[in-house]
């Protein structure tokens, strides 16, 4: 692991910012920034779990240029195709390793679509979306119900993959590729 001591640098902050507002940035060594593929124009995700700062590529919302860096990099990938009975309402490219998601919605009314009205959904949002298509895990008698469908323990990746997502309220349902 590389690492490196940096200055914290403080500024006024412009704009609409309250009267006694700081801005901090910091220098990053152009090589890093090389190395993770990144240049001036492209965008980055932060990320604060409240004791450490992460920074790494925001995903690409194109899903062909999000499948070949994720093919490139040999990265668990598995496209989700989501459905309304027979209309195919949206396309999740799910990234497991980098877990990040790329989402081409096919429809345009967004109340059929995956993610509604978010067309940049995080990881987190992924997940919840998977565990709405699954069982509660509050259910009463969860425990018959994972095993009748053959998943050791409350899992929405691998619920899902067992039952397609199927709800008896609706009648959406995922493909997984």
């Amino acid at each position: 692991m590389n690492r490196r001591s940096v200055k914290i640098m403080r500024r006024k902050a412009g704009g609409t910012a309250g009267k006694n507002a700081e801005k901090y940035s910091l220098n990053l060594p152009a090589g890093w920034l090389h190395t993770m593929g990144l240049s001036k124009e492209d965008r980055v995700e932060l990320s604060f779990d409240g004791e450490k700062i992460t920074i790494q590529p925001l995903a690409s919302t194109d899903p062909e240029v999000f499948r070949r860096n994720a093919e490139q990099k040999d990265h668990r990938l598995k496209e989700y195709r989501y459905y309304d009975g027979d209309v195919l309402c949206t396309v999740i490219l799910a990234d497991f390793t980098a877990q990040q998601v790329c989402v081409e919605n096919k429809i345009d009314d967004v109340l059929d679509t995956a993610f509604g009205v978010n067309e940049t959904p995080s990881w987190e949002d992924f997940l919840a979306f998977l565990a709405d298509r699954c069982i509660p895990k509050t259910r009463k008698g969860l425990d018959y119900y994972l095993d009748a469908v053959g998943v050791p323990e409350y899992d929405p990746v691998q619920l899902v993959e067992k039952t397609q997502g199927r709800m008896a309220e609706d009648h959406k349902w995922l493909e997984i590729i």
